[in-house]
């Protein structure tokens, strides 16, 4: 994206949010805040100076069909995946507090709580040891041009609990940028 678009990007977030339950608003609205507030990382920015960003965030990308991270294998027997946008239409309150990123994200972390659509929820429950990887692929299937995904998965892990997460992410030919965000809450 240019500074121009750039700008647009950043101005084309809302400025309320009107889907989901309070808590989950009121989320987003402080990451456009954030966003507004401090933009999308530059050369400039200590934790991004070693990182090229400006390829990504000069390019222009097209928003994809949401990407929900779907599962390359088989879940054990107790161990459950939903979709977060299917338990925050039935169950919201099992997700309060917990995609908040423990504070206030940054960047492109705020843009992904700001924009995130769906993702994939993975629970495991205390004492349950998973022996074989569980494995996640996401795939921008996007024809032309360059396609964004903001992709967000949520691992519950509880006490005593054990899994190993293996991610894959695949685009076509011509740049694809998945912003994706992966929070673990343990035990």
């Amino acid at each position: 994206m240019t500074n121009t678009n750039r700008q647009t990007l950043l101005g084309s977030l809302p400025t309320s949010f009107d889907k989901g339950p309070d808590w989950l608003r009121a989320l987003r609205g402080r990451a456009a805040e954030t966003l507004r507030e401090h933009g999308l990382p530059t050369k400039r920015t200590e934790a991004w100076r070693f990182t090229p960003v400006r390829s990504v965030v000069d390019a222009e990308f097209s928003r994809e069909e949401e990407g929900v991270p779907s599962l390359a294998s088989p879940l054990p027997d107790g161990v459950t995946a939903r979709s977060l946008r299917d338990v925050l239409r039935s169950e919201p309150e099992l997700l309060d507090g917990r995609l908040d990123l423990g504070g206030a994200p940054t960047h492109f972390a705020a843009l992904n709580t700001a924009l995130f659509d769906d993702g994939l929820w993975i629970d495991v429950p205390a004492g349950n040891v998973v022996e074989a990887p569980i494995e996640l692929a996401l795939a921008i299937t996007k024809s032309a041009g360059r396609g964004v995904v903001y992709s967000r998965v949520l691992v519950t892990v509880g006490d005593d609990a054990e899994l190993t997460l293996v991610e894959t992410y695949a685009g076509e030919e011509g740049g694809q940028l998945t912003n994706s965000v992966v929070e673990v809450d343990l035990g």
